[in-house]
Formats: structure tokens, sequence, C-alpha cells
């Protein structure tokens, strides 16, 4: 019997995959090759991301800015927002993507702002959707034509952001109307966070057959039957399709999480993939937090499909000591991002163990995720540092120690200093991700951080600056009133993994402590861009800087064309992209 062809399809738009290739392809290869499909993998992000590098686009994007700018420099009286919007595309003008230079990417992020402004936002945040449309199409239509130019028997769509949604759909849209007739599969971590309705919305738009919202760290047999048409939908365990009536229906076949894995990936598909610079390719190392409390986070969900469920798998330190070596030793790949919601302590000494410190030697450079471990020691950051780790990631999200226990971290301030310098102290460079506008946040904790700050940019490489967004999954869900939040439940907005976050207000919010959480959010900010940019100049030549004079006097409060102008923008600013200046002081 003739093997099905599976194409395993990376849709745009996932701006933080550009360096290395996700792992869906490799896990699908790990979970159906043994039972009768053959996988191939198309990575559309890649792809879209290079056609928006092509001279085509940047001048597009270039040209419409240009007029974008000059139309808001037109009124007579600006004010701040507007001044905010001509600095950004004044910024945007400079930057190497519209300059014609060589674009940087990172998983951090983008050099490309402008292509983001006009391109990549959604729909509705756009300044000129019609414009959007346009591009879009085109860059949908090529990537359509060349999932059929391979020739796949089905398709299945690894959806990790939420971003990627609507391209999904506007390539399932086309492939059907060229007559594609194989079975479509949605999958990833969009999917695991989908509430039914939403979910059942999105497979009718993709005239989807199948999605799985569960783990997949094995073989699948039943998946392998449904491609080879052997067995129908709801006999694929743990699946959900549509019914005939078009309405969603979980399958009756359970066998829980597929989550045993015996043998090393095979990282073939990807070979030969033109990654962005610096490749940073992914090692499996565990899914599910180990820790699984804070009471803001979903990854329990993500693991479990239970927000109260801790479920943490992780795989054998010779398997990953393995992947590590055949990136390293066959793809020249150097570094690696072992992908853990958090890698515990001992974990490294096992790695160590298994003969990390010989790839180390062979120049592997590691970064992966930790918890601030109230347990943690010297030697355990010694052994990180023996297996090759230089950078960590630390969940740190508040410096108040009352937040903390709020949260349910499980860890101290002092917890967290220990571990950034213990980091330090072993060469291991540190990222530290804060929320500044947590809802057990108060005025005393706002002054808190602010001090606290002081004594913890000395030890972190960057900051990774967030606002508080509630899910249906995670646990503060489910008791809001014990942070002063009521759920607005007929509203929701949308995150990085999909379309769920839940709106809510707080019901202790002042205008002062609101002004207060602003005055923290500048601060993380600015601290946040004045590490970037340090950062950026320790790697290259730093970006001249330019002055660009505009026609209008400040008034105060807003910018007045006219006699005796004054106004100017700096490209970059002190502390951030832009900064404005009046009689040459800064003003904001």
């Amino acid at each position: 019997m003739t093997r099905p062809r599976l194409l395993v399809v990376v849709p745009p738009q996932a701006v933080s995959m550009v360096n290395g290739p996700p792992l869906s392809p490799l896990l699908l290869n790990y979970a159906l090759t043994p039972h009768g499909v053959d996988v191939e993998f198309f990575d559309a992000n890649l792809s879209f991301f290079g056609w928006l590098c092509g001279d085509e686009v940047r001048a597009a994007v270039t040209g419409r800015l240009k007029q974008l700018a000059v139309a808001e420099l037109s009124p007579d009286v600006l004010e701040s927002a507007d001044l905010t919007r001509i600095g950004r595309y004044l910024s945007f003008l400079e930057s190497d993507y519209c300059r014609g230079g060589k674009v940087s990417a990172s998983r951090a992020g983008m050099d490309w702002e402008a292509a983001h402004e006009l391109l990549v936002n959604p729909r509705a945040a756009v300044p000129d959707p019609e414009f959007r449309d346009t591009w879009l199409a085109t860059a949908m239509d090529g990537l359509c034509e060349e999932i059929l130019r391979r020739g796949p028997d089905h398709v299945a769509f690894s959806t990790l952001f939420h971003t990627q949604t609507e391209a999904t759909a506007e390539l399932c849209r086309r492939l059907r109307e060229a007559g594609f007739e194989g079975r479509i599969i949605l999958g990833g971590a969009a999917i695991k966070l989908t509430d039914d309705l939403a979910l059942e919305q999105l497979m009718v738009t993709c005239s989807a057959d199948l999605s799985y919202k569960y783990s997949l760290y094995g073989e699948f047999p039943t998946l392998a039957a449904y491609l080879r048409g052997e067995c129908g939908a709801g006999e694929v365990a743990n699946a959900t399709y549509l019914d005939e009536a078009g309405r969603l229906r979980h399958a009756s076949a359970k066998g829980g999480a597929v989550r045993s894995m015996v043998r090393a990936l095979s990282y073939d598909l990807v070979q030969g993939v033109a990654y962005l610079p610096e490749h940073i390719y992914p090692v499996l190392l565990s899914e599910g937090c180990y820790w699984g409390k804070c009471d803001f986070c979903d990854y329990p969900f993500l693991s479990s499909q239970d927000p109260f469920k801790v479920s943490a798998f992780f795989r054998k330190a010779p398997d990953v000591v393995h992947d590590i070596g055949i990136l390293v030793e066959k793809f020249g790949v150097s570094r690696i991002d072992l992908i853990s919601d958090a890698v515990p302590m001992g974990y490294f000494r096992l790695m160590a163990d298994a003969g990390a410190d010989r790839l180390r030697e062979l120049g592997a450079r590691l970064e992966c995720s930790i918890r601030a471990e109230p347990k943690a020691k010297a030697h355990h950051f010694e052994a990180m540092a023996a297996a090759g780790v230089d950078l960590v990631t630390i969940g740190v999200e508040s410096l108040a120690d009352e937040v903390l226990d709020g949260m349910q971290k499980g860890n101290t301030y002092a917890d967290i200093m220990r571990s950034m310098r213990l980091a330090r102290e072993n060469g291991i460079k540190v990222k530290a991700n804060l929320i500044f506008d947590h809802p057990r946040m108060q005025l005393r904790h706002v002054d808190q951080t602010l001090e606290r700050l002081e004594e913890v940019l000395p030890y972190v490489e960057s900051l990774g600056v967030h606002s508080f967004g509630l899910t249906p999954h995670a646990p503060l869900a489910f008791t809001p009133e014990s942070a002063n939040l009521v759920i607005l439940k007929a509203q929701k907005t949308t995150n990085d993994h999909g379309e769920h976050h839940l709106r809510f207000v707080r019901t202790d919010m002042t205008p002062h402590l609101q002004s207060r959480l602003a005055d923290l959010q500048t601060a993380v900010e600015t601290a946040a861009y004045r590490l970037e940019a340090a950062r950026a100049s320790g790697d290259e030549a730093a970006r001249p800087r330019k002055i660009v004079n505009l026609p209008y006097r400040w008034e105060g409060h807003r910018a007045v064309r006219g006699p005796a102008a004054d106004l100017s923008v700096s490209i970059p600013g002190d502390v951030a992209p832009f900064s404005y200046f009046v009689k040459g002081r800064a003003d904001g």
C-alpha cells in the first residue's frame, strides 16, 4: 500500500520563529513515520518573512510610510498621539529595512518594524487595511502555489500563535478553491487554548477535517490510521472534528496525551532550510511546568488541558544531548534553545553525566528558562555552565515579595537575586521577565519595584516587559475576586496564543495607582530599551543619531505650525526608538 504524504506547514506570522525550525514537523515525523505515513515540511512562515525582505515589498512599504508621514504632518495643530505616530513613521523610515540594509533577526524580535506596522500587525491595528489586504493576498497566493506544487496527500497546519490563524484560514481557503481534496489538520498551542465555539468557527472557515488539542510527544498510530484512510476522525484518540452538520465533536476514542518518547528526534526534515542568522535551533527537553501554581499562567492547561493539574514530561538527558550533538556536528549550529517551561536545577548534572561537556568543547551554546528556586546552590549553576549554558531566562514577574506570594510563585526577591548572582558568577547571562501591572500590585509595590529595579539591572542582559493578561485557563480566572478583579464575561481580547484573553476591571484601581503603574511601565520599558541598545552597540557600530526638525513650535501640551519652530525628533532617542526635543531639551 502506498504511504500517504503529510505536509506539515508552519504558516505566517510567527515572528520569533525565523532563526530555526519549529518542533512540530519533527514531532509529527516521530509520531507517524513508523506507522505508514511519510512526513514532509514547508516553513511558510520563513518564506513569508523572506518575501517581506524582497526589494519590491520593501519599496512598497517605504513608499506608503512616506505618504502616511506626510499626511500626519499636514495639520496645523498636532496632539501628543499625532506626534507619536510621526515619530514612529520617521524612525521606521530610518531603519535598515526601509533603507535597503541587511535585516537582522533574533528570537526576541525583528529589526523590521516598518513591515510590522503595515503588513504583519492585525488588520484592525494597521493604518491602511487595504494596503495590507492587497500585499498579503499576493503573499498567500504564492504560499498556496508552493504547497500545491509539493503535491501532498494531506496537510497539517501548526499554529503556535494566534497571529498564524489568519494565514491558516487564507491558505486553507485557497487550497480548497484549487481543488485540494486531502485532509486538513490543525494543531499547536493556539488550538489548545481556543474554546470550542471559536475552534468550531475556525475549522469551518478552514474546511478542516480534524484538530488536536493535546500533547504529541510519542507515536500516534490512530492519527496515522486516519491519514491512511483506515478509520474515521472519531476514532483518533483525543481528536476534535466536525460532524456532517458542521458541529464540533470530540472523539469518543481516548488514550491520554501522547507523551512517551523512547528515541531521539530526527532533524533531517529541516536540513538545508535557510533560516536567518543568528541560527537558534530548538531541542525538546520537557513539556509542562513542574511548579505549575502561578496564578496568572496557563502552562498547566497547555500541558494537561486542566488549569489545576501539574503535568510535566521530561525527556531522558542522553536523548537531549544526542539531539544537541546532531545539530552541532551535522548542521553546524552552535546556539541551542532548550525547549522547556522551566528546567529543574538538577537536570543539568544529568546532562553533564550524559556528555554535555564534550558538546560545549565543540562550541555548543545553550539557552533555557529556569525558576529562581529557593534551594538553588552554586553547584547547580556550575553544572549549567559545564553543560554549555550561557543564557537563562528567569520568570521573575515581580520584585515585591507580597506580590510574589499572591501570585503563588513559590520564591522571594532574595531567591531571584541569588539565582541572578550565581548565574553571572558562572559566566551565564540573564534575561528577566517582569509583569509591571499584575492586579496584586499596590502603591507600595510600585515604589518597592522601582527601588529594587536598580539592584537587578547590573545582573541582567535583557529585560522582558509584560502587561498582565488573564486567560480563562489561568488559576486566577477562577478566583478573580482574590485580586479585586471583575471579569467582563461578554468580552474577550487576544494574546500570542489565541483569542482567549479575558477583559476585566480592577475594583480597587484609583487614579493615583493608575498613574504610578504608568510611571513604572515607563521606567521598566526605558531600562529594557537601554539594555537592548547597550547590547546592540556591543555587537556592531552604533547607529548614528539623526535629528529631524519639524515645522512646529511646542505650546506646552500640543504642537502648532508657525514661526519660531522649536520641535525636533531624535532617531534613535536616549530612552526609546525616538525622542522629541524642544529648543534642544528633551520633552518626552
